[in-house]
Parts: structure tokens; sequence; C-alpha cells
């Protein structure tokens, strides 16, 4: 495997695992009942 590849991989999983961290905390403040109020 080139080292472009490896690069290329790696970022990909980088990108897929911020945005799955997005969507985990957008549900947990749901369930938590967190709103912009809240954070004031």
């Amino acid at each position: 495997m080139l080292t472009s590849d490896k690069t290329y991989n790696l970022h990909q999983i980088d990108e897929e695992c911020n945005q799955m961290m997005d969507r985990l905390v957008e549900q947990m403040k749901e369930r938590q009942g967190v709103t912009e109020e809240l954070k004031m």
C-alpha cells in the first residue's frame, strides 16, 4: 500500500469518526433535554 493511500484511508476514518461523534453528542443532548437556554 502506498503512503498516500494510507494517508487517504486515515483521513477517511478520521472524518467518519468525527461525524459519528457529532451524531452521538446530538443524540445525548436530545435524550438529556439539553437546550441552548441551559448553556447560558
